[in-house]
């Protein structure tokens, strides 16, 4: 039997890589952690950042990583690079970001580094043949300079199809990392949907998606499994729902795969450890719930708008009561007047044709 963990999101910029600096021995990942990392065969990340010690950040907010906090994740064997934030420091903070992980010998995917680049990272575990590819949804591919190297791989790029199709034939094994859906919700939009299981139709065993930043739930799709989010790993999220992510445990035996979840949650310190057992049993209940309505509400589609603003809201409010509560009222109240010009954002999406 194989047995892989996928995290959700990585983030060592920011507040993360602050805390590291400040002390350079502090293990992000707490030892309980680690060592049940160190018991997989294989461990896949979405590292939610470049890393370089120069390149020019686009914006404030932009993020950066050093080089050094790569430490922090040795147990990761790959990492997936397509998602919104690997041109925070543009083209080079990419290229540096590839030249660090080379150093520290993680492999990667989802990021093209040149025109012969592949689409997949083939891998070899225990003796069987392992396609990973790792792609972004369009609108989470904040490039502007597209037409030049490296890119991100586009989910919506007709070749991924057709690489899934040939790789599933000639590999034991396809798995497809899916970065998109929407930000702070756990129920993905119809389209993303669509696109998932469009993966699941050319071959792919198993698909794993990123974004939300708050956990999903799995969807039974032609008796495959599509899991929607992970949440995050490491990040310095201010909210309850981002503090509480999980490790997911998939197991190959011959034909079967199975799996299962592992609740993860980040301290004040920001260290992640294994989730308490309230926020454990707090974790799982909500997966379930999101679980059982991608399997079986029919209406999935006709009453997304209303779930997209409920639990839009429901972090909001989660949101506020963290902040409320680690930052005090003065804090929060800043907060919310810096994130009031959001708003209008919020309002289009959710009065959006597209959601």
């Amino acid at each position: 039997m194989i047995k892989i963990a996928f995290t959700g999101d990585i983030m060592l910029a920011r507040n993360v890589g602050q805390t590291i600096e400040k002390n350079p021995n502090k293990k992000i990942i707490e030892t309980p952690i680690g060592e049940f990392l160190r018991e997989f065969d294989f461990v896949v990340g979405n590292l939610e950042c470049p890393v370089s010690s120069s390149a020019v950040k686009k914006e404030k907010t932009s993020f950066r990583a050093h080089p050094d906090t790569l430490t922090q994740i040795e147990n990761f064997h790959l990492l997936s690079l397509a998602n919104n934030h690997i041109f925070d420091c543009g083209k080079q903070g990419a290229l540096d970001t590839v030249k660090h992980l080379k150093q520290y010998t993680r492999d990667f995917c989802g990021l093209l580094e040149d025109a012969n680049a592949s689409l997949f990272k083939k891998v070899s575990i225990t003796g069987k043949e392992f396609a990973f590819y790792s792609c972004a949804a369009e609108y989470c591919i904040r490039d502007s300079e597209y037409d030049f190297y490296p890119k991100i791989i586009s989910a919506a790029d007709p070749a991924v199809i057709e690489s899934i199709q040939s790789t599933s034939q000639l590999c034991d094994y396809t798995i497809v990392l899916v970065h998109g859906g929407n930000e702070l919700v756990p129920y993905p939009e119809q389209h993303f949907r669509n696109l998932c299981q469009n993966f699941i139709d050319a071959g792919a065993d198993a698909v794993v998606t990123h974004h939300p930043h708050v956990t999903g739930g799995v969807h039974v799709y032609r008796n495959k499994y599509i899991f929607y989010s992970l949440g995050d790993f490491i990040f310095d999220g201010e909210s309850f729902l981002r503090r509480q992510g999980v490790l997911l445990h998939l197991s190959f035996d011959e034909n079967h795969i199975s799996y299962m979840l592992h609740p993860t949650e980040i301290n004040s310190a920001l260290n992640v450890g294994f989730a308490s057992d309230r926020n454990a049993r707090a974790t799982k209940k909500r997966w379930a719930k999101t679980s059982s309505t991608l399997q079986n509400d029919s209406k999935y589609d006709n009453k997304y708008r209303y779930r997209y603003t409920r639990d839009l809201l429901i972090f909001q409010i989660d949101r506020l009561s963290y902040l409320l509560k680690n930052k005090g009222g003065v804090y929060m109240f800043k907060f919310m007047l810096n994130k009031i010009q959001l708003a209008p954002h919020y309002f289009r999406k959710i009065f959006s044709k597209d959601i």
